[in-house]
């Protein structure tokens, strides 16, 4: 496949706010994609676009167009030159001038036209001898800096994640477990219902009241559906993380408490203990390697099971997975676009060759691309962070459920 031309333009997110699409046109082929943004940056995240703006991404390119057009790209192994020459338009340690989004989005184009060309899909092109999906991880109650309520959880995402073998019954309780919470939330919020950007619901009520109510949910999924269902939480720590310390502004019942740096490790402990958590994220600050690690060492010593998903401690970067691999700081890391593709992979190896369990994510300002649910067939990641609601999260919910149909022989 000969790459012709690339064009970038802005497009337009799930928020109403700006993104940048790549098209690639080939000599047998034309593909697009437009990357997802975050509310928020992790201190060590690459910038989503250029820290000049996303007209100065666009700019640079057309740069970069000169450079690769007539490029061969012809495997996997292509993204390596693509890579290679933007670092050389870029000029910066992680992509501050081009920006991460920008390098994600033309990679994954790259993909597509190349799958394309050989008239299949990326996932399949990927690997073609693909057999297992995504378990999935749907956000149910949103807090921290995804609500806009004055009175709110202090946790930013409550998860829940259906124990099924096939990834549509997983789809399908979800949307039930869903509902279910929005009937259990008091009733002027079920009157008066807002979301977050990504589509979690939104309430007042403390962290443990939300963990309570979601007990109930999993009492009533289990009856229903004889299905164990998981409860995972998305602490953003750093969110609240002021003077060396924890301040939850709604500990219980709007009420306020600090937590030292030491206390909170044995908080998060007591949490998944009392409440059975599947999956605990970020619930240090982003700098707290050695937290990550006595919590790890805790649970170990009572012989206390939960995925410790490391994302603003990690960061899209590999040098800081190898750190926290060193430091035994995470047994599990979210994979975003707030690296390259190619990166990606390379977090998703090292991850594996030390047995960290692996999540594929989407952001909170996402578009209507689907490259994270072909990307996590191919490269068979466990699980997936997705929501029910909304269609820029439903089209990546779709594929999963179509290449499920495919791989069963269901036409």
């Amino acid at each position: 496949m000969e790459i012709k031309e690339i064009k970038a333009t802005k497009a337009v997110d799930s928020a109403n706010g700006t993104s940048v699409n790549i098209e690639v046109i080939t000599n047998s082929s034309r593909a697009s994609s437009s990357a997802p943004s975050g509310r928020t940056k992790a201190k060590y995240e690459a910038p989503f676009f250029s820290t000049r703006g996303l007209d100065e991404s666009i700019k640079l390119v057309k740069k970069l167009n000169e450079k690769i057009s007539g490029m061969h790209f012809t495997s996997w192994d292509s993204l390596e030159e693509v890579e290679e020459e933007a670092k050389k338009i870029d000029k910066s340690e992680r992509w501050h001038n081009l920006g991460v989004a920008t390098i994600f989005s033309l990679e994954a184009a790259l993909l597509k036209a190349l799958a394309m060309s050989e008239q299949t899909e990326v996932w399949k092109y990927l690997n073609p001898s693909t057999k297992n999906l995504p378990s999935l991880y749907v956000g149910s109650i949103a807090g921290g800096l995804q609500s806009n309520l004055s009175v709110k959880p202090d946790f930013q995402e409550f998860l829940i994640s259906p124990d099924t073998k096939k990834f549509f019954d997983s789809y399908f309780i979800s949307m039930q477990a869903y509902k279910t919470v929005k009937h259990l939330l008091p009733k002027e919020e079920q009157i008066q219902q807002q979301l977050s950007a990504k589509n979690a619901l939104l309430t007042s009520l403390s962290n443990e009241e939300v963990l309570e109510l979601l007990k109930k949910v999993k009492e009533e999924i289990k009856e229903k559906f004889d299905t164990t269902l998981r409860i995972g939480v998305d602490m953003e720590a750093s969110s609240f993380f002021f003077d060396s310390s924890y301040l939850y502004r709604n500990h219980s019942k709007g009420k306020g408490k600090r937590i030292d740096k030491m206390d909170q490790v044995q908080n998060v402990f007591d949490l998944i203990k009392k409440y059975e958590l599947a999956y605990i994220e970020d619930p240090f600050h982003e700098e707290e390697f050695g937290a990550f690690s006595r919590l790890l060492r805790i649970m170990k010593q009572y012989k206390t099971q939960s995925m410790i998903v490391a994302d603003d401690l990690v960061a899209g970067d590999l040098d800081r997975l190898k750190r926290a691999i060193k430091e035994k700081a995470a047994n599990s890391i979210n994979l975003k676009a707030n690296c390259t593709i190619l990166e990606m992979k390379k977090l998703l190896d090292e991850a594996r060759k030390h047995d960290l369990k692996c999540v594929m994510s989407h952001r909170t300002y996402e578009t209507s691309d689907d490259i994270i649910s072909q990307l996590a067939i191919a490269w068979q990641i466990p699980f997936i962070r997705l929501s029910v609601v909304g269609s820029e999260r439903t089209v990546k919910i779709n594929k999963l459920i179509r290449a499920e149909r495919e791989l069963a022989g269901v036409k």
